[in-house]
């Protein structure tokens, strides 16, 4: 009877984390993402990881519809359309984590309806800020710090949309849109980050978070990397 308890168990939570696939859709062109395969790749939680550039060509819909979760950022250029398709893929119940210029350069629906993106973003900044006032949510779970954040856009918050973090910068740095289906993290997650301290943490809560809106497990996998 315990073992086919215990069977029952380990079985269900298989089932659980095979569902959690995350695709990282980045705009780097050739660039190694050293730093996203290190602290993406090692976390259990997800069933798996798989990266696209969406500079060489748009990713079409059916292929975002076999993952849980889009983590998005971009250095070049997304190709023309990908954020209607984006917003289409939020439509059918997927989930979206649009990350630092892809605030402002993501365009289509993903940006322009209020009811998706939490942050409408603006120009690009340089000045170096840091993790300003934080509220309370699960998304900060373990998120103390954040410093020398260089790659930033102006951002306010949707209406509607709930503030979870500012930067010291003024502008917020954090926020989730009203269906709990899209998050924006006012940072990048490129190898050039410049950034110290948890922005891994932060993006893998907020992954995890729009995966599974139930405490985090973050803490059964060890310590971020931050170098390679």
């Amino acid at each position: 009877m315990r073992f086919t308890v215990l069977f029952l168990l380990v079985f269900s939570a298989a089932t659980v984390f095979a569902a959690n696939d995350l695709l990282v859709l980045h705009c780097e062109g050739s660039g190694t993402l050293n730093l996203a395969h290190a602290n993406f790749d090692s976390n259990p939680f997800y069933g798996s990881v798989d990266y696209l550039d969406g500079s060489v060509a748009i990713v079409p819909l059916t292929t975002l519809q076999n993952y849980t979760c889009v983590l998005t950022w971009n250095n070049y250029q997304y190709q023309t359309g990908q954020g209607d398709i984006l917003a289409d893929y939020v439509d059918g119940g997927g989930k979206v984590v649009i990350l630092g210029w892809a605030l402002s350069q993501c365009y289509g629906r993903i940006l322009d309806d209020p009811a998706y993106c939490p942050l409408v973003g603006g120009s690009n900044q340089s000045a170096t800020v840091a993790l300003g006032t934080t509220y309370a949510h699960d998304i900060l779970d373990g998120v103390s710090a954040i410093s020398g954040i260089h790659y930033w856009v102006t951002a306010s918050l949707e209406s509607g949309a709930t503030l979870i973090a500012d930067n010291t910068g003024g502008s917020s740095l954090v926020a989730i849109n009203t269906g709990n289906s899209v998050v924006g993290v006012n940072l990048v997650a490129g190898d050039y980050i410049g950034w110290t301290g948890d922005g891994w943490v932060l993006l893998n809560n907020a992954v995890e978070y729009l995966m599974d809106a139930v405490p985090l497990q973050r803490s059964s996998w060890g310590s971020i990397k931050t170098s390679f």
